[in-house]
């Protein structure tokens, strides 16, 4: 059997060669005293590890984890605090996602060696892949503090400050990681990923082209390079990056580039095309991953559309002489794409101007994000003096997110303080952002609620409901005071009870294409110095 390439990584998971990390370590006890070795982790004039461990390592690097493990055991049995083999079935532990084990065991390694920085960095692993964001910073933060050129801790400290929500010194991990290693793709893609997060998408895709450039085949940064380039407003560039994700990995990154390049070709007009994007990314319906949830929910949705009765798209002729009503939101723009409707007297046709995952507090905080930075270039974009219909908030609205989470993070803030404040910051950036091009807008409620409500409990239940309610309440309410007009679709979908009535929904968030149609000819409202209608 061959030992480890000296230049191959080495297995430990520092990110190192081989030959500058645990080749160059002795074992992590002294065999004449069975403590700790008093080394560091790139130790000089040490003696080299034992046959035993070289033995264990190299079945480790080919993937032969079950023998490998027994390597380690057997070196443990002669020796119950080997922290080297501790740390090895650790890193098995975590191959095999049993991270509460691998957090055992590399802990048992620490106890009996707590100077080797790999040892704090694969712990931190551990905890990251556990959502215990805190553990694993402050392990990381140990890995380099005993090994300040540890280039790979540095990133992987970036990679769980942006998870914490610790974006600016995220990035400075992150940017300390590619001062150490100017080529280290994964640095570049974490930085570009605190950067986006920053609202800052033009910077962060430089950082996605960066770690692309490096890393040709890197699927995860092409595919973050096209939502950038979606923020950007530059969507042949995000249908680009898209391509190329679902070309060098169709079976995992590709999925999702394939969803959204299936709902370009629906805003396109091209349903042949769509078809085809959804035959190939069909497999994210079955994906365990929590990640592709949001995908997985838009390529039902965007199927459901292509399968939809479109009578409502007939209900005015199309003609290119027809009045365009560019309708900007989240997911729900999408359903209206293409539908006549009949406005203060004007046949119109809706043109969809997508936000991907969009809320009302997303513009209406005072923090720089990039739904700004895309809803901005948006209105910059269309014509002067447009007439928009704004289709946000439903997303505020959900169960699981939006209002009810800062409410139960702020419990001293009533449920009407925060919607009246999400709502009164929402309307004013939008008001302002439509004055600047002369626009005409339009603001549209939130849906009663399609959801199972059986998946909660009856108290969650009618909270979530009511949230709805008096949403919509202060939204009409604050629109007309503001002298704009309503589109009450919560009063088209509302049974009585603040429950969907099962006319209008096309799943548990959308509703149907023919939907919009109706909410125009029953539900416009508009200010009294207006007139109503």
């Amino acid at each position: 059997m061959n030992t480890p390439s000296r230049n191959s990584p080495c297995p430990c998971g520092s990110g190192k060669k081989y030959k500058k990390c645990c080749l160059n370590r002795a074992s992590s006890t002294n065999a004449a005293t069975g403590k700790p070795a008093n080394f560091g982790h790139n130790a000089k004039n040490v003696a080299p590890p034992s046959d035993l461990l070289l033995k264990g390592v190299t079945l480790h690097q080919a993937g032969r984890l079950n023998e490998a493990e027994q390597v380690y055991r057997r070196l443990l049995s002669d020796n119950p605090v080997n922290s080297d083999a501790l740390h090895y079935l650790g890193l098995i532990a975590y191959q095999r996602q049993r991270y509460p084990d691998a957090i055992a065991m590399i802990e048992a390694a620490i106890k009996n060696n707590n100077r080797v920085p790999a040892f704090y960095c694969n712990l931190g692993n551990a905890y990251k892949s556990m959502g215990q964001f805190d553990q694993a910073i402050s392990a990381y933060r140990e890995a380099v503090r005993l090994d300040p050129g540890f280039q790979a801790a540095y990133n992987n400290l970036g990679s769980a400050l942006i998870a914490r929500g610790d974006l600016d010194e995220a990035a400075a991990s992150c940017r300390r990681a590619l001062e150490l290693k100017p080529d280290f793709a994964e640095a570049h893609y974490n930085l570009g990923m605190a950067l986006y997060d920053l609202g800052r998408p033009d910077e962060a895709a430089a950082s996605y082209r960066q770690a692309i450039r490096f890393k040709p085949d890197y699927a995860k940064a092409m595919l973050y390079l096209g939502h950038a380039s979606c923020m950007l407003d530059d969507m042949a560039k995000a249908a680009s990056a898209y391509q190329a994700a679902l070309k060098y990995d169709p079976a995992n990154e590709g999925l999702e580039a394939a969803v959204y390049l299936s709902i370009f070709s629906y805003l396109e007009g091209d349903l042949e095309q769509c078809k085809i994007m959804l035959d190939a990314s069909r497999p994210i319906l079955t994906s365990n991953d929590v990640s592709r949830k949001t995908p997985a929910v838009y390529w039902s949705y965007i199927d459901k559309l292509l399968t939809a009765s479109h009578t409502a798209v007939k209900a005015v002729p199309d003609s290119n002489e027809n009045e365009i009503l560019y309708v900007v939101g989240d997911s729900n723009s999408l359903g209206a794409h293409g539908v006549g409707v009949r406005y203060k007297g004007s046949d119109m046709r809706c043109s969809a101007e997508w936000i991907i995952g969009c809320k009302q507090w997303h513009l209406g905080n005072d923090r720089p994000n990039i739904y700004k930075y895309k809803f901005d270039r948006v209105m910059a974009r269309l014509p002067r003096n447009s007439t928009i219909l704004l289709r946000i908030g439903g997303i505020d609205c959900r169960h699981d997110e939006g209002i009810i989470v800062a409410s139960e993070k702020h419990p001293e803030r009533s449920l009407e303080e925060i919607i009246h404040a999400t709502v009164a910051g929402y309307l004013k950036y939008v008001m302002a952002a439509g004055a600047r091009a002369g626009h005409r807008i339009i603001v549209g409620g939130v849906p009663a609620t399609n959801l199972n409500l059986s998946t909660l409990t009856k108290p969650k239940a009618e909270r979530f409901v009511g949230v709805i309610r008096l949403f919509n309440e202060s939204l009409k309410e604050q629109t007309l005071a503001a002298g704009l007009d309503f589109l009450d679709i919560y009063a088209l979908t509302d049974r009585g009870d603040g429950i969907a009535n099962g006319e209008w929904h096309i799943d548990y968030f959308h509703l149907q294409p023919h939907a919009i149609v109706e909410a125009f000819d029953r539900h416009i409202s508009s200010n009294s110095q207006h007139g109503n209608s």
